[in-house]
């Protein structure tokens, strides 16, 4: 992530992290598809 950031300087970079809850409500599968939803709509 770090290096991306460095790479695009010129762009507001961003990074999802899930609470516990929706880690634990969702799962690391869950977790994976929420993350191509919101690239998905960058």
């Amino acid at each position: 992530f770090l290096d991306l950031q460095r790479k695009l300087q010129d762009y507001k970079v961003l990074r999802y992290r899930a609470s516990k809850d929706v880690r634990h409500k969702f799962g690391d599968g869950g977790i994976a598809i929420i993350d191509q939803i919101i690239c998905a709509h960058a």
